[in-house]
């Protein structure tokens, strides 16, 4: 038998689309949300996420547009001037092209997420 997954996308990253995912999911459309343990809702929505043991959760990990897990010291080629990641794909693959964008820091803010998804018991 075939079985049609659909996964909604960017949960904890606003509080509307953690709403919109999970109403989807009660209604039977949505069987599996992806996670950004760096959103500004990722807080409220650990709860809910508990709360739907048949929901699959998977982890979306985030290198732009999002304030980064690590101190912003510590990752510096991933932020701009005012701490944040960086705005946008096109600027981070630039500086990616360009060699400005250090591996080590990128391991470090992945880990920091994947560990703070772990850490929620997700």
């Amino acid at each position: 038998m075939k079985r049609l997954l659909v996964t909604a996308d960017d949960v904890g990253l606003h509080p509307g689309m953690t709403a919109g995912a999970l109403a989807a999911h009660d209604g039977g459309l949505v069987t599996a949300v992806a996670v950004s343990p760096n959103g500004r809702s990722f807080d409220a929505a650990v709860p809910a996420l508990r709360e739907r043991p048949a929901l699959d959760v998977g982890a979306h990990l985030t290198l732009v547009g999002e304030a980064p897990l690590s101190p912003p010291a510590e990752v510096r080629s991933l932020v701009g001037r005012d701490g944040r990641l960086l705005a946008a794909w096109p600027v981070f693959a630039r500086r990616w092209l360009l060699g400005r964008i250090r591996p080590d820091e990128t391991e470090r803010e992945l880990r920091r997420q994947i560990e703070r998804l772990l850490a929620a018991g997700l």
